[in-house]
């Protein structure tokens, strides 16, 4: 049948016996100056025919057969090395969402963010506020690559591992300069101490027990009884190949929160205002009784003294929200490019915003029942224990009713 568009003389000149056939076009050379080529397409296809992996229909068919064979629909030739995690890599290969070394174009691959830049005294305040919404996103159950390690100055502080407490700055081998920044001084201090705490919680969260708790709740509108099931919070352990500060003592880390508010001290009322010190001492004590509470355990034997880092927060917490909005965000100090130099196997995700009335509602929860859980250690028998069980479950209850 005639293409469309061409007309019938053309379809006639074609059948013509006079014109001569086209020349059968002729297969490409396969040898060129200085390169020797063998032709291996006989030795491949008999290899191919001889012995072949076929995988269809969820089964392995190992074929020996000698001879023609012929692969049946739905088979395909698999290397037994080629796993199926390698596959999906493959297909996740310059895919934005998938793809965490895939960058836009005019993107930069690395985040380009100097940790060393001088800062001002608001903006110093302005990071840690930003870091405790990002330490509370992780204690409600987000990993911290969406969360505290999308921070420049908390990667620049753990990669590469360091060795002592000294090795932990934000350039190593460079403290000379941080000791002539004081502002650096103190957000280092602060980030040490918020990740020593950070470390004991997940130590200790890894050590305990998850159970689903069923609880009775009474329900007003129905006049009956509802059961809730209350199941832990996901809490994400991974630490993606980063150590948070597990093997440095505890006592180096409060040194460095003790030296750094007396720094902010001698520079309160000259180079940083009286109002903007007290926001930034009041973050740094906040970080001190974090790290003291988180190691309340190992005085069980001392109510009293167990229940102490729990009050003093709660004491703080109102200078805290306070002065939040004395501070100045510095967007710029968090990326969620730092996923890439994570040991993940999962895409990047979208670094997780908790606004600070949340975070900060969370934290005062967080201290406010840390304190009561302390009661505990007061109880004589276990019928007492027994005794604050229905106590709780309300609170639980509402609490599975806000989720």
């Amino acid at each position: 049948m005639a293409d469309y568009g061409i007309g019938a003389a053309d379809e006639i000149s074609r059948l013509s016996i006079c014109q001569p056939s086209e020349p059968e076009q002729q297969p490409p050379k396969m040898y060129s100056a200085g390169i020797v080529a063998s032709d291996i397409t006989k030795k491949f296809t008999d290899a191919v025919q001889s012995t072949c992996l076929a995988v269809g229909s969820n089964r392995q068919v190992i074929k020996g057969l000698t001879g023609s064979v012929v692969l049946e629909p739905g088979e395909v030739v698999k290397d037994g090395f080629f796993t199926l995690f390698d596959s999906v890599a493959a297909l996740e290969i310059m895919d934005p969402k998938m793809d965490s070394g895939c960058i836009q174009p005019g993107e930069e691959f690395e985040v380009l963010y100097d940790v060393l830049r001088p800062l001002l005294p608001e903006e110093v305040l302005g990071i840690m506020d930003q870091l405790i919404c990002h330490e509370m996103s992780w204690h409600l159950g987000y990993p911290l690559s969406q969360t505290l390690f999308t921070s420049v100055y908390v990667e620049a502080l753990l990669m590469p591992e360091p060795g002592s407490i000294e090795d932990a700055c934000f350039v190593r081998g460079r403290a000379s300069e941080l000791s002539q920044q004081p502002m650096l001084v103190v957000l280092r201090a602060y980030c040490l101490g918020m990740l020593k705490a950070c470390g004991h919680v997940n130590e200790r969260i890894k050590a305990e027990h998850f159970y689903e708790v069923s609880c009775p709740h009474e329900s007003s509108s129905r006049g009956g009884t509802l059961t809730l099931i209350l199941q832990e919070e996901d809490f994400v352990p991974t630490t993606y190949n980063r150590t948070l500060l597990t093997y440095f003592p505890s006592k180096v880390v409060q040194d460095l929160l003790t030296d750094a508010a007396e720094l902010i001290l001698t520079l309160k009322g000259s180079t940083v205002p009286a109002d903007i010190a007290d926001a930034l001492i009041s973050r740094l004590d906040l970080r001190s009784v974090f790290l003291a509470a988180t190691e309340s355990p190992q005085h069980v034997k001392e109510p009293l003294r167990a229940k102490d880092a729990w009050e003093k927060a709660l004491q703080i917490l109102p200078r805290i929200r306070c002065s939040h909005s004395l501070g100045r965000p510095v967007d710029d100090a968090f990326s969620p490019k730092l996923q890439r130099k994570l040991a993940s196997t999962m895409p990047p995700r979208p670094i997780v915003k908790l606004g600070f009335d949340d975070a900060f509602g969370h934290l005062f929860r967080l201290f406010k029942d840390g304190s009561e859980v302390m009661n505990v250690l007061e109880y004589t028998d276990s019928q007492c224990l027994q005794a604050s069980a229905p106590l709780s479950q309300p609170k639980e209850a509402e609490k599975g009713r806000k989720v």
